[in-house]
């Protein structure tokens, strides 16, 4: 259904954390609402709607749309670096709206892990199983710093790894895309693989929906009705939904009658890992000075230049 519960506008100012603990960025505009706080300790994600201004979303769309009609591997699922390098498409990272999350949740210590392109055809189908990053780290690497974690410490957000996703177009009810377990990012028990109906089974050699070595889709399910304790939100062009690693997820099959676009870019604090794109030099230099400093690793004692409120604008 058309779930807009955690529809959220501008983030206030950035209240100082007191005590021991993690000491947050002391600037205006580098933190979480209230409500922002609440509906994403509650839910697992946050859907802010308007993010991105009319004129911008009309730019990045054409250049989407561009590059899908071009059939562009950009946006079908892989690191889309020649299109993140089009300023329509990465300005669309620091928004006004979405920028004070991701500094909240990476404590001002943000590093952009990945850039993927997400797109649909009509009635394409598709689809895969829920799954979260705790459930393929769950044995080897338990208490890893590739493990995604929420926490709350001294009044604010923390989130080791988490989603942007910025829809460059609608998403209506019945049409499919993602699918989240409502809540499932503070879950301490193993999601028995009943829980998510169709998208909770399939034919997989271990529990919880995941292979052990590696993950891969199952075909969509006949029935794409959302199942019992599932949401599937229906953003419009220009919201954005941001979504912890930890929250269980997946995307159901895709049955609208018009194309889905959706920018992905995943978030990690700079100190936890590296990018995981695996760009050349000539990639990586055809980007935005400012995207090459939010995926650039750095330790913990440092602070990028772009971890500040916003406007940051690409130079």
């Amino acid at each position: 259904g058309d779930d807009r519960a955690g529809r959220l506008g501008d983030s206030s100012s950035a209240e100082r954390r007191q005590g021991s603990g993690l000491e947050p960025p002391s600037a205006e505009g580098t933190a979480m609402t209230p409500e922002q706080r609440y509906l994403f300790d509650v839910q697992g994600y946050l859907l802010i709607p308007d993010a991105v201004e009319p004129a911008a979303l009309a730019a990045a769309a054409r250049v989407a749309h561009a590059a899908t009609a071009a059939g562009s591997k950009s946006l079908s699922g892989h690191w889309s670096w020649d299109v993140y390098s089009d300023p329509a498409i990465s300005s669309l990272v620091f928004t006004p709206k979405d920028w004070p999350t991701v500094l909240e949740l990476t404590n001002g210590q943000p590093m952009m892990r990945l850039g993927i392109g997400l797109h649909n055809a009509p009635h394409s189908d598709g689809g895969g199983m829920l799954h979260c990053n705790r459930e393929f780290q769950r044995s080897s690497s338990l208490g890893s710093p590739s493990m995604a974690t929420y926490s709350v410490q001294n009044g604010r957000s923390y989130c080791s790894d988490f989603n942007m996703f910025v829809y460059l177009d609608t998403v209506h009810p019945g049409d499919g895309g993602l699918l989240m377990l409502n809540g499932s990012h503070k879950a301490k028990f193993e999601r028995p693989p009943s829980v998510g109906g169709t998208y909770g089974t399939g034919n997989w050699e271990a529990p919880l929906g995941i292979r052990e070595k590696g993950w891969s889709p199952e075909p969509h399910p006949v029935d794409n009705r959302l199942p019992p304790h599932t949401v599937n939100p229906c953003p419009r062009a220009g919201d954005i939904i941001i979504m912890s690693e930890c929250t269980a997820h997946a995307t159901m099959a895709w049955r609208g009658s018009g194309h889905r676009n959706v920018l992905r870019i995943g978030f990690k604090p700079q100190h936890v890992a590296h990018p995981e794109d695996n760009l050349t030099d000539e990639q990586i230099m055809s980007l935005a000075p400012e995207i090459r400093e939010l995926r650039r690793f750095a330790g913990l004692s440092e602070t990028k230049s772009i971890s500040r409120p916003g406007p940051i604008e690409l130079s």
